[in-house]
C-alpha cells in the first residue's frame, strides 16, 4: 500500500484503487487531502502496468462531502486562489491518467466531491447516495470542474443545481446521466466488476488510446478531435496487437443458423 498524506491507494494485478480518508464523517477535502490526490495521481500515471483506477471514500456516510468549510472560511482572495487550484489539480490528475477511473460513491457526493467524481470516466452510486452543488447557498460560485457537468447532464440541469444548491437523489442522479449505474449498496462491488471485467478484457494499448483520445475530445472539440482520433487510429496499428485480435475475432466459432 503507497501512501501520501490522508489519500491511500492499493495496486494489485493493475487495478488501483485510490480511497479517501477525511478527517470528518462526510469525507470534506482540505489541502492536505488534495495534495494527497494529487500525489498518488502522479505516481500511479508512471505506472506502466496500471490498467484502471478506481475512487472511493471511506466508510459508508460519503464519498466526499465538499471541500473543508473550516478551513475556507478565513481565506483571503491570494489563500483561495491557491485552494481551488488544487481543486483543479487533483481533477486533472484522474483527467491525465492514461488508463480509465472510476468513481465508485456511496453516502454524500457535493460540491469538490461532484467535481472530482465528475473527472472520472464512469460513476456507480449506491441507491442511497446523494448529489449536489452547494456553493452559492455560502457564498461562492461552483467553478473549476463544475465546467465538466454541462457535458453530463446538459446545461438546464447544470444551471439548476448551480443555481440552487439543491441536493438530488442516486435515482436522478441515473436519470440526468451524472451516474452510469446504480445499485443497492450491498450489490455495488459486484456491479462495479461488471465494467473492470470488461475493460481488463479489452487490449490495454487500445483502451490507453481510447482514454487519451477521450480527453482530447473534451479539450478540443469535434472538428480536432477527429482529426486526432485519425492519428490515433493509424498508430494503434504500429504493434500487432489490432491485427491479432481482429483475426482472432475473424476465426471465432460461428454459431449455427436456425
Amino acid at each position: 500500500m503507497s501512501q501520501a498524506t490522508s489519500v491511500t491507494f492499493t495496486l494489485e494485478s493493475g487495478i488501483a484503487t485510490v480511497t479517501f480518508r477525511g478527517e470528518r464523517r462526510l469525507n470534506v477535502v482540505g489541502s492536505e487531502a488534495l495534495r494527497g490526490m494529487i500525489a498518488a495521481g502522479a505516481e500511479l500515471a508512471r505506472d506502466p502496468g496500471l490498467r484502471l483506477v478506481i475512487l472511493t471514500g471511506e466508510g459508508k456516510r460519503a464519498f466526499i462531502g465538499g471541500a473543508d468549510i473550516a478551513e475556507m472560511a478565513v481565506f483571503d482572495s491570494r489563500s483561495g486562489r491557491k485552494f481551488i487550484t488544487l481543486v483543479h489539480e487533483a481533477c486533472e490528475a484522474l483527467r491525465r491518467l492514461p488508463v480509465p477511473s472510476i468513481a465508485r460513491i456511496r453516502g454524500y457526493c457535493l460540491g469538490a466531491g461532484m467535481e472530482i467524481a465528475a473527472a472520472c470516466d464512469l460513476r456507480i452510486g449506491s441507491d442511497d447516495s446523494v448529489y449536489g452543488m452547494p456553493e452559492v447557498q455560502v457564498g461562492l460560485p461552483s467553478v473549476v470542474e463544475a465546467a465538466l457537468l454541462p457535458t453530463l447532464i446538459g446545461w438546464g440541469k447544470t444551471r439548476e443545481l448551480l443555481y440552487t444548491g439543491t441536493q438530488i437523489d442516486a435515482a436522478e442522479a441515473h436519470r440526468i446521466g451524472f451516474l452510469q449505474n446504480v445499485t443497492p449498496p450491498d450489490n455495488l462491488d459486484a456491479a462495479l466488476q461488471t465494467w473492470i471485467d470488461a475493460i481488463l478484457a479489452a487490449d490495454p494499448a487500445a483502451i490507453r488510446a481510447q482514454k487519451r483520445l477521450i480527453e482530447y475530445w473534451l479539450d478540443h472539440g469535434i472538428g480536432p478531435g477527429i482529426r486526432e482520433s485519425i492519428e490515433i487510429f493509424s498508430a494503434t496499428f504500429q504493434s500487432q496487437a489490432p491485427n491479432q485480435r481482429l483475426r482472432a475475432f475473424l476465426q471465432r466459432p460461428r454459431r449455427p443458423k436456425d
